[in-house]
């Protein structure tokens, strides 16, 4: 697979602006949030990827304020310029939408969300060609693991291609194992090292080739923690080739 298209399926992703009350939210209300892929920019052949950000109070009676921090890129949103940090005032009743402007070279990163209040949030991807034309949307699919669990998903490698995306949000290097399990019983596992608030997004076969074709369980976790550690953030897609991404769902599960 060329690299062009290796980085297009792993940066994987982009949104646009939808009706909110037509795409459904994250199911749980929560004050913080991590989302572990941001992808904005278009390619050197003018198709281009943008991220749209969603927020939905809960049941606060007063204005909540959120704060988005990004790593690893900044966003044009509603032409203020490239940013790595806003925030968004919410009143009651209303909602918050926003959607990166493209305008740079491709960069992918991840985001951080605080609330003063819990809210219901989403981050969508969407990829167009030169002219405009909208080729697909995804919304992220995405868990944050506590340190003592592993992220767990389906990898059907016969249908497509599984890419991932984990952020590491802390201040210190970790080190991921990432393991697949088919049908068969075969196992193997590969290792992933990630610098301090950082993201990266893979392939499955990037990390083991031998899962190409085969249809199991992925699994992944830290090679080694303290109960202090925070954890991490994982989302992942099915690949199926030119803009065809559709979203995986993400469990974490208690490491026994």
């Amino acid at each position: 697979m060329k690299k062009t298209t290796l980085q297009r399926a792993c940066v994987g992703l982009v949104f646009v602006a939808a009706l909110l009350i037509k795409i459904p939210l994250a199911n749980a209300q929560q004050k913080a949030f991590v989302f572990p892929e941001v992808a904005d920019g278009a390619f050197s052949d003018g198709d281009y990827y943008k991220t749209t950000f969603m927020i939905l109070p809960g049941s606060s009676t007063s204005v909540v304020t959120c704060e988005f921090v990004l790593y690893g890129l900044g966003v044009d949103l509603d032409g203020k310029g490239l940013v790595t940090r806003w925030t968004a005032a919410i009143s009651p009743g209303s909602y918050y939408v926003s959607t990166s402007s493209a305008n740079q070279q491709i960069s992918a990163g991840y985001a951080t969300l605080s609330c003063t209040d819990s809210v219901y949030a989403q981050v969508l991807y969407s990829a167009y060609k030169k002219d405009g034309t909208w080729l697909n949307i995804a919304p992220a699919v995405g868990a944050s693991c506590l340190a003592t669990e592993s992220a767990e998903m389906a990898a059907d490698q016969q249908s497509g291609s599984l890419a991932f995306a984990i952020a590491n949000n802390t201040t210190q290097t970790r080190t991921y194992v990432v393991s697949f399990s088919d049908t068969q019983n075969h196992s193997s596992y590969g290792k992933l090292t990630i610098p301090a608030q950082t993201s990266v997004a893979k392939f499955l076969t990037e990390i083991l080739p031998e899962s190409a074709n085969r249809f199991g369980t992925m699994t992944i976790g830290l090679n080694s923690f303290t109960f202090l550690d925070p954890g991490f953030s994982v989302m992942a897609l099915t690949y199926t080739g030119g803009a065809a991404f559709s979203p995986i769902s993400v469990g974490c599960v208690p490491i026994c």
